[in-house]
């Protein structure tokens, strides 16, 4: 008999009988032993945290160095307010990003079994390791 695989990815590998996560080794979490099954949602922050002033004084910048700069060397005064343009808009446009993790009980503790910053990639393990829990419980 052939056993059913419902995820295979290079994080994760779900088997009706186990989950593996390769995470600082290999971690083997079998599904039978699994309880409290749930999905956390982290938000984590921007890298800095004065990236929005940094955007703001670049923007103000950028604005200010039009009126020094521009009557002198036009080309200087463009090049300064595209540069200071971009750096406004990448410290603007940070957004904070998310981590899903999925959490259970396994042997009377409070395990993490798989974590990631990838909506796509953690939807696709979820429903996996919910497979595998219906096909257990079946």
């Amino acid at each position: 008999m052939e056993m059913p695989v419902f995820y295979r990815g290079p994080r994760a590998y779900i088997t009706h009988r186990v989950i593996e996560v390769p995470d600082c080794g290999r971690r083997r979490y079998p599904v039978d032993g699994l309880s409290d099954v749930r999905v956390v949602v982290d938000e984590l922050v921007p890298d800095s945290p004065g990236s929005r002033l940094s955007g703001v004084s670049a923007l103000v910048a950028a604005l200010v160095q039009l009126r020094l700069v521009g009557p002198a060397s036009v080309p200087l005064a463009v090049l300064l307010f595209v540069v200071l343009g971009a750096c406004a808009a990448v410290c603007l446009g940070r957004r904070p990003r998310r981590r899903w993790k999925l959490r259970a009980g396994y042997q009377g503790r409070a395990v993490e079994i798989f974590e990631s910053e990838d909506a796509r990639e953690f939807a696709e393990v979820r429903r996996g390791l919910v497979r595998a829990l219906e096909y257990h419980d079946s």
